[in-house]
């Protein structure tokens, strides 16, 4: 039961870790949200792992923010608030209102979560 847990905590903190190195890459696409669920994936499934995520040079500023004040810097904020209102604004022009209500609830539960947090 402990490797399935492992697998589990290693699968998802290697899918969130790539959705996070997309963000860097795309613009529309927010960053910080997926390296910090990567972080809590891999703080659970391979602390190798995560102890390598608080030592990258890239990548540590924003964990470290948010292990030591559970802040999130407000350009990361205004970059994923964009980033998910464009996915809003192409559900929309897609005309899928079922696929446009999912969004909005999702979207509204992580942006009150990120903008609730202190800015680092």
């Amino acid at each position: 039961m402990q490797a399935i847990k492992k697998w589990f905590w290693n699968g998802a903190g290697g899918l969130a870790l790539l959705l996070a190195l997309l963000g860097v890459l795309l613009p529309i696409m927010p960053t910080v949200p997926f390296l910090l669920l990567a972080a809590y994936c891999f703080s659970r499934g391979s602390r190798r792992v995560f102890r390598w995520l608080l030592r990258n040079e890239t990548l540590r500023h924003s964990l470290r923010d948010w292990q030591r004040r559970r802040a999130i810097a407000r350009p990361a904020k205004i970059l994923a608030t964009v980033a998910m209102s464009f996915s809003l604004l192409g559900s929309l022009l897609l005309g899928q209102a079922w696929l446009s209500g999912l969004l909005l609830l999702g979207m509204a539960a992580v942006l009150i979560f990120i903008w609730r947090c202190p800015d680092a």
